[in-house]
């Protein structure tokens, strides 16, 4: 009798150390596309650059292509969600952002998706807030306006020269 109280209250003691706390995570069917912008501190479409661990979680870099709400900015750096929603580098997606205690993140239940699913809701957006920035605009080369000015310059001297040799022949 004494080993099976023993037993049983080793067993309940065993249970009570070894319980580790359990997180339950659920979403309800996600809001509309229109609700959800209207509510989200800023959307926009970007590919993830990179990933770091922070304190606060897994910081997510994106480098933005458009932006429909929000600061229109190149780059953005937003907490990943670990429990729900990962962001695989190299991927393009449709980001809805809202700012919690931590930091800004994606919305944990909501319609952030891989851009290829996220193309109808952002049609009913309208027009993106700044220019595309899918990539680099060439532009004048650095060395190329004294270059053109040496050039020009050249050009004046010798046209010069010839001018004033003709004068003097005449």
């Amino acid at each position: 009798m004494k080993q099976t109280i023993f037993a049983m209250v080793s067993l309940f003691l065993l249970l009570l150390v070894s319980t580790v706390p359990a997180y339950g995570l659920s979403c309800a069917q996600p809001s509309r596309a229109s609700e959800e912008f209207d509510t989200s501190e800023s959307v926009f479409r970007g590919t993830v650059t990179g990933k770091k661990r922070t304190a606060s979680g897994t910081a997510v870099t994106f480098k933005v292509h458009e932006v429909w709400k929000g600061s229109p900015a190149r780059a953005a750096e937003l907490l990943e969600s670990d429990m729900w929603l990962t962001f695989e580098k190299g991927k393009q997606y449709l980001v809805y952002v809202d700012t919690d205690k931590d930091g800004r993140r994606a919305n944990l239940c909501g319609n952030t998706k891989p851009w290829e699913l996220g193309r109808t809701d952002a049609a009913t957006f309208g027009a993106s807030s700044i220019a595309l920035y899918d990539e680099e605009r060439p532009g004048f080369p650095g060395w190329g306006i004294p270059a053109v000015v040496g050039a020009t310059a050249i050009s004046a001297y010798f046209a010069f020269r010839f001018w004033r040799g003709r004068a003097s022949r005449h």
